[in-house]
């Protein structure tokens, strides 16, 4: 009974202690490739004469390598790859002593500007496992990058389709001519950042969200001086938006609301040459900053 509960426990820490050997390439058994995972500690076999090449991620910078051996491994940084190497040991009296397992045998710990690492070092002395070059995959940041491309582009799509409804719905009114305009924000200043800026060639529209606040609108002159300027407040018709309708268009536009700032650039201005006309209507109410 003593050998069986003994034998248990060697077996379970042999399990719980056990190093994750990265897959042989379909294409050559010398070069492995491997799932980052924190928890795993990451088998490397070298052979002596011969190094191993370590690829971390592409956007990691290596900060700091050890080994429980210094004297037995030699290492080298290239950017984001690890090179590493067994080295033999002079005893001092002219003659070296040769790589070989066990004695050689260490860890390897590496830690980057993202990620910690852990290897197990071992000397393979048949040379016919080891491993010339092991790469690091890691599927989290590549489902994150997916995930943040698809946000970008539903983004893209949505301001575009909305460009579309304004540009449609408000035809009657106006016709857009100009979207092309650039948003400069302060820090903490969000909550005043127009979610669409046009102009038709004599006002310029500046629509919020319903979740937005209504700031100033102050005119930027040529000596950098700023001018309050008034705007009419439009029920938009699209339901999601508030339109602020100031009464011309200018290069250079400041929001303020407290200690919230956004800058407003015209960067086509002076392209379009405004027709000028006269309309009415019932969904305009007009403000006057005092």
């Amino acid at each position: 009974m003593k050998k069986l509960i003994t034998f248990l426990i060697v077996l379970i820490t042999f399990n719980a202690y056990s190093e994750t050997d990265p897959p042989k390439s379909n294409f050559d058994y010398r070069v492995r490739e491997l799932d980052y995972n924190n928890d795993d500690v990451t088998k490397i076999i070298a052979v002596d004469g011969y190094t191993t090449t370590i690829k971390f991620s592409d956007n990691e910078n290596i900060q700091y390598v050890t080994t429980g051996f210094e004297e037995g491994w030699q290492h080298k940084i290239q950017n984001n790859y690890l090179i590493i190497m067994p080295k033999p040991i002079d005893n001092g009296e002219g003659t070296f002593y040769k790589p070989s397992s066990p004695d050689w045998n260490t860890n390897l710990i590496v830690i980057t500007d993202k990620r910690e690492y852990s290897f197990q070092l071992m000397i393979d002395e048949k040379q016919d496992n080891n491993s010339f070059i092991v790469r690091f995959n890691y599927p989290k940041d590549r489902a994150l990058a997916i995930k943040n491309e698809n946000i970008r582009k539903a983004k893209i799509y949505q301001e575009e389709k909305n460009k579309q409804l304004i540009t449609k719905s408000l035809g009657k009114l106006s016709t857009p001519v100009n979207w092309n305009y650039y948003k400069s924000v302060n820090k903490g200043s969000e909550s005043i950042v127009p979610d669409f800026v046009y102009d038709d060639g004599i006002l310029t529209f500046l629509g919020f969200s319903n979740e937005k606040e209504i700031p100033s609108v102050f005119l930027v002159n040529k000596n950098r001086s700023e001018e309050m300027l008034t705007y009419n407040m439009r029920a938009d018709v699209l339901n999601n938006y508030r339109t602020l309708v100031v009464h011309k268009v200018a290069e250079k536009l400041i929001l303020r609301n407290g200690n919230k700032v956004v800058g407003i650039f015209n960067q086509s201005y002076g392209t379009y040459k405004p027709e000028y006309k006269t309309t009415i209507s019932d969904n305009v109410i007009r403000v006057i900053n005092q």
